[in-house]
């Protein structure tokens, strides 16, 4: 995936013309069309606006971003490997939320509080998500 791609999805999730973007962002229409167009790539700072709208790991966004500018192999790797490190901490919590629930499921009478599944399978599916993000 491509940093523009989560630029792209607040425009969509917002509704915003690349206009509105600009300014929900605080950048000018020229800053925000080079982005658009993958003249450049988003500042650290961009990025963690961007990803706090989505509601992601700004991390996510800025490895991806820095990884993109980035014009040594050794830097690529490195940002490479912050975004492989991310992936495997996604998995780990969606692998600890499942098997919570899992547990909770087989000990005692198997009843668990709806509070309680609500909130392991919203972990489970948020893990998830953003696992497959990485992937997309």
């Amino acid at each position: 995936m491509k940093s523009v791609e989560y630029l792209k999805k607040v425009k969509k999730l917002k509704g915003l013309s690349s206009n509105k973007l600009g300014e929900l962002l605080n950048m000018n229409h020229t800053s925000m069309s080079k982005l658009l167009t993958e003249k450049t790539t988003m500042s650290d700072y961009t990025a963690s606006q961007v990803a706090e709208i989505l509601g992601i790991d700004e991390m996510e966004i800025i490895a991806l971003c820095n990884m993109e500018r980035a014009r040594k192999e050794e830097e690529k790797d490195y940002w490479f490997k912050k975004l492989q490190k991310l992936a495997a901490c996604v998995i780990a919590t969606a692998t600890l939320a499942i098997g919570t629930l899992s547990h909770d499921i087989r000990s005692g009478d198997g009843a668990i509080s709806a509070e309680k599944t609500a909130l392991y399978a919203i972990s489970a599916i948020t893990a998830l998500f953003l696992l497959l993000s990485h992937f997309a």
